[in-house]
């Protein structure tokens, strides 16, 4: 198993194992810079290593990345410039719409995990008797015009997270809004498909 050291590009070099041992050829130099600005799903940055271990992080990659990154090395170039002020308004924001969607998840019956850095809310929806989270996200729209991700996915062993949903809440105010009136409806059977219309943002 290859050894992943953690850098961020935009800090002063750091000496990291492949230097410190001779285990270069097993390590590698991951430098990521987008966690700065909580834009993590897009991953921009580089990593390093001898051919072998990078050409198999390459081959993974291509399965993982739905986005090309490039334009936002540049973007976050600008944005470690910005002053404090963004950055506190921007933590306050999201805050907001953290507890707006995560009130009205559990008032519509969900069971909420209230998150503190992430603007994702993973939720359970055992308590309406539902079971298979990925069929529960298959069939939302459908009812309530309303998009979630059954956190499965993201297990190694799916059945651990088997009823469990993920909402973003990195959205417009009036989008959230909406889609807090319409939660009510993910319950089974509580909407004429018919009358749903998605909600975006």
């Amino acid at each position: 198993m290859p050894c992943c050291w953690g850098q961020d590009p935009f800090l002063r070099r750091r000496c990291s194992p492949m230097v410190l041992s001779r285990q270069g050829h097993r390590c590698l130099d991951r430098h990521h810079s987008l966690e700065n600005v909580q834009v993590r799903e897009h991953g921009a940055g580089r990593v390093t290593g001898t051919p072998e271990p990078v050409t198999a992080v390459r081959s993974a990659k291509q399965y993982l990345t739905y986005v090309s990154a490039g334009p936002f090395q540049y973007a976050v170039a600008e944005a470690l410039a910005l002053p404090e002020s963004y950055f506190d308004d921007f933590r306050a924001a999201h805050r907001r719409k953290r507890d707006l969607l995560g009130d009205g998840l559990r008032s519509a019956g969900f069971e909420v995990y209230r998150p503190r850095g992430t603007y994702f809310i993973t939720t359970d929806i055992a308590s309406f008797g539902e079971k298979d989270a990925y069929a529960f996200c298959r069939a939302l729209p459908e009812r309530c015009g309303v998009v979630a991700v059954p956190v499965s996915v993201f297990y190694d062993d799916p059945e651990a997270g088997r009823s469990q949903v993920r909402f973003a809440f990195c959205k417009r105010d009036d989008v959230l809004h909406e889609a807090v009136g319409r939660r009510p409806a993910a319950v089974p059977g509580s909407l004429n498909p018919r009358t749903a219309r998605r909600v975006t943002g």
